[in-house]
């Protein structure tokens, strides 16, 4: 009889649907075996602000003009944060860190 391993994170390739804001990518998912899911993912240890504030839609159009619909992203998933969305660590396929270059850019900020 097998037992059900317990799952602390996945990782695979996704492709960015479109930029949510700073900090937020709705993209497709690849889960193997011709399986696909929609969802929104969290950057991890990344904080951009909210569209409505201050900065907040020049973070979405530099992450939107870097990252267009149909860039295929590396992902980690490291937790579910507290709306239920996927917190990821993203890598660009030549092997950029998302959080890293938002931060360093100033247009995002890290967090823990």
């Amino acid at each position: 009889m097998l037992k059900a391993a317990r799952v602390k994170s996945w990782q695979g390739k996704c492709v960015v649907v479109e930029v949510w804001d700073g900090d937020t990518i709705h993209v497709t998912i690849d889960l193997g075996f011709n399986v696909f899911i929609n969802t929104k993912v969290r950057i991890h240890n990344c904080w951009a602000p909210e569209l409505k504030e201050p900065g907040g839609e020049a973070s979405r159009n530099f992450l939107a003009g870097w990252l267009p619909p149909g860039t295929i992203l590396l992902c980690e998933s490291k937790r579910l944060d507290r709306y239920g969305r996927a917190e990821a660590d993203l890598l660009t396929i030549k092997g950029e860190d998302v959080a890293t270059v938002m931060i360093s850019t100033g247009h995002a900020k890290a967090t823990q």
